[in-house]
């Protein structure tokens, strides 16, 4: 805006009032510099009048004699002051712009079009509003050098908005103080546009309201870009809550946490409590187990103020659940402060889905393997046995040297024993050659068990037993890390926990699990071909509700199980 006045060919003087309170200040732009020079005025008289001006009740435009040179003011009320247009008018001329000067108002005119500002005036006398161009353009009237009546153009204005323009109106009549409104006008066509109107009334020198003064600024593609982009925000908030992501932000230097709604929701965090505190958000919102680990990766990131981090962890249980968050961040800066900002996304469906199929990749695997390894070991037991049983035959056929009663009796022992052994032989391979039960769900209503074992014989034998319990439905992970998951994902009633896993022993499982309180009601019982007892004592004494040991003893093993169905 202060371009617009400074080029101006047109003298203008703007008037400020000094940040002290105290006097004011005046600059003036080159075209007052060169009228001033050309008339033979004095550049600081000119100032000094304009002050004066400042100090005086604000008027309408009227004229002044600068020696024998006769000018028009035209004041423009500013928050900070006034800007005093000055038109100079040949002696005996009328108040109306001089023909001569027309490049000069044409100039100006064109510098409010392009600020969008419309300059009117309220005669209280005639009840008419004059307009310069911008504003018959904005208020879409023709041009009339005799205004329009005030009756028509609030007419105009917004049933909703019309009191708030009178009010504004009569506060602008009984102060010296500057009004602002904001209303909606109708346009020709019958739409609306919204103006910014500012007002300040213009005295006699008794001091009496004369009129008021103003300018008008149009806010309508300001407002419709505004709506705009609120409907591009409120369709952003609609999809991230529809995927439940929520959005935070931290002050590194005092370590403030801000969060939206979505925030609180993922959490499980009361709204009323705001953020958690500095310091404080690894305890409150994160897994006992996963604060360490997430402790160092975030001071890591810090210490390197690396540009984008993911990372994906437990939150503190609700509903007796641990869910799993995928967070990102990234650093920035905003009005000077370093800050990190970031977006969570509840998981835990999708984990949940991924330690599914990593249990069925592994198990397909088992039994990929216990396949493998059943087909050796039919060729390894049936291979000797085929021996023993030819043997036996031929020795009970020799025609040339046949067994004597005795031999014959003996060799018809063993034949019948390598065929009773066969046949035992032949009825485990055919159950060991079964598919592994899938973690589908059984029945309703009976006992759920969860074996980890990393063993595929000794879990296939587990499987054909629990097999024989229709009522029971089983599940079966590989090493300890999967166990953790499955057992996290749908607590079982029992659990098969064999010591000497892969990855994390059984110990470590079943400490893990302890922790949990949704695993609060689950038995857990060791598996183990370990029977020593000072072994067996240790492990009860940490938590287990009981050992059972291998070899499996059949009937053992499925009385416990119905005496648990029970």
């Amino acid at each position: 805006m202060d371009r617009l006045w400074l080029d101006a060919p047109l003298p203008a003087l703007l008037v400020e009032h000094a940040q002290t309170g105290a006097g004011v200040r005046v600059k003036a732009n080159l075209a007052a510099h060169e009228w001033a020079r050309q008339a033979g005025v004095n550049v600081e008289q000119l100032q000094a009048w304009a002050a004066g001006q400042a100090t005086l009740p604000a008027a309408a435009a009227s004229e002044f004699f600068f020696g024998s040179h006769r000018v028009r003011c035209v004041p423009v009320p500013l928050p900070s002051g006034v800007l005093l247009w000055l038109q100079p008018l040949p002696d005996g001329r009328p108040e109306e712009r001089p023909a001569q000067h027309g490049p000069s108002a044409e100039y100006l005119d064109r510098a409010l079009v392009m600020a969008g500002v419309s300059v009117w005036r309220i005669d209280l006398a005639t009840q008419r509003i004059h307009f310069n161009t911008v504003g018959f353009q904005i208020s879409g009237n023709t041009a009339d050098p005799a205004g329009i009546t005030l009756d028509n153009m609030r007419a105009t204005i917004h049933p909703d908005d019309r009191t708030g323009v009178v009010n504004a109106a009569q506060q602008a009549l009984a102060s010296d103080a500057i009004v602002d409104a904001i209303a909606r006008y109708r346009n020709v066509d019958g739409s609306w546009r919204t103006l910014l109107t500012r007002r300040i009334a213009e005295r006699d020198e008794a001091g009496q309201p004369m009129g008021l003064a103003g300018v008008s600024i149009d806010l309508t593609p300001l407002l419709a870009e505004r709506e705009r982009s609120q409907v591009l925000a409120d369709r952003t908030r609609l999809a991230t809550e529809a995927l439940g992501v929520g959005f935070w932000s931290r002050d590194l230097a005092s370590g403030v946490l801000h969060w939206d709604e979505q925030m609180y929701g993922i959490y499980a965090r009361p709204r009323e409590l705001g953020p958690p505190a500095p310091g404080q958000w690894l305890t409150a919102c994160v897994h006992p187990q996963d604060q360490s680990w997430m402790a160092q990766r975030i001071r890591q990131a810090d210490d390197n103020a690396e540009p984008l981090v993911e990372t994906v962890y437990r939150a503190q249980d609700r509903d007796g659940q641990a869910r799993w968050i995928q967070s990102f961040s990234c650093r920035g800066v905003r009005a000077g402060q370093r800050m990190v900002y970031g977006m969570n996304l509840d998981v835990t469906e999708r984990q949940a889905a991924e330690a599914k199929q990593v249990e069925r990749q592994q198990l397909d695997q088992a039994s990929r393997e216990q396949s493998a390894f059943m087909a050796r070991m039919s060729h390894e037991l049936r291979t000797p046995m085929n021996a023993v049983l030819g043997f036996t035959r031929l020795l009970e056929t020799d025609a040339e040297q046949p067994p004597t009663e005795r031999q014959g009796d003996r060799l018809a022992h063993i034949g019948s024993a390598g065929r009773q052994l066969l046949g035992l032989i032949d009825d485990l391979l055919q159950v060991a050659q079964r598919e592994p039960a899938p973690a589908a769900a059984e029945p309703a209503g009976g006992l759920h068990v969860l074996c980890v074992e990393d063993n595929p014989v000794n879990l296939q034998l587990v499987c054909e037993l629990i097999a024989l319990r229709p009522q029971v439905r089983l599940r079966t992970a590989v090493d300890g890390l999967s166990g953790v998951q499955a057992a996290l994902a749908e607590p079982p009633d029992l659990l098969l926990l064999d010591l000497q896993l892969p990855d994390i022993d059984g110990m470590e499982v079943m400490r893990r699990l302890r922790a949990v309180p949704s695993m609060a009601a689950c038995r857990i019982v060791a598996l183990s071909a370990d029977a020593m007892p000072d072994h067996i004592q240790a492990a009860l004494a940490a938590g287990f509700d009981d050992y059972w040991t291998k070899p499996i003893q059949f009937d053992n093993f499925l009385a416990q199980i119905d005496r648990l169905v029970k």
